[in-house]
């Protein structure tokens, strides 16, 4: 397991002591394998209590012109791991193999985002139980129309 992936208040990370990202952390053994949902998906192996932070979302920083350019399927360097950190800072994880990256969507989720700088957590919305699938709701934009397959009983249909 990666620092990364370890408790983020254990000496091994670089976001201070003090900070909101420290409230409650522990370390979460965390395997990625097929999913449900879509392609592979990231399952716990831990119980993780309400409000625990499990994973930093890793990657290339990227500008907002780098992220459209990536977006496209049709681009030679198309990224489908692209995250948005602000209005101009997007985190590619295309090139980092890290368990966050396969962190699925949906409409009822057990985990959301938090943010610290440039840095992004998930961190769990309720506890999660061994085996679970860790998931966030990405909130994209009605314009984007992707259909969803989250299996959630108040699914929104798309993504």
């Amino acid at each position: 397991m990666s620092a990364r992936t370890a408790a983020l208040c254990e000496n091994s990370c670089d976001t201070p002591l003090e900070s909101p990202m420290h409230k409650s952390s522990k370390e979460a053994a965390v395997e990625v394998r097929d999913s449900s949902i879509h392609g592979k998906g990231a399952f716990v192996s831990d119980f993780l209590e309400s409000d625990t932070l499990i994973l930093e979302y890793t990657g290339e920083l990227i500008d907002r012109k780098t992220a459209v350019e990536r977006d496209n399927p049709d681009a030679p360097d198309y990224s489908c791991y692209i995250l948005q950190v602000d209005d101009d800072t997007y985190i590619d994880a295309r090139l980092v193999e890290h368990p966050a990256k396969y962190v699925n969507h949906s409409c009822e989720p057990n985990c959301n985002l938090s943010r610290d700088g440039t840095k992004v957590f998930i961190r769990a919305l309720r506890a999660i139980i061994p085996g679970e699938e860790l998931t966030y709701d990405y909130e994209y934009a009605a314009s984007e129309n992707l259909r969803c397959r989250c299996g959630a009983p108040r699914c929104r249909g798309r993504v």
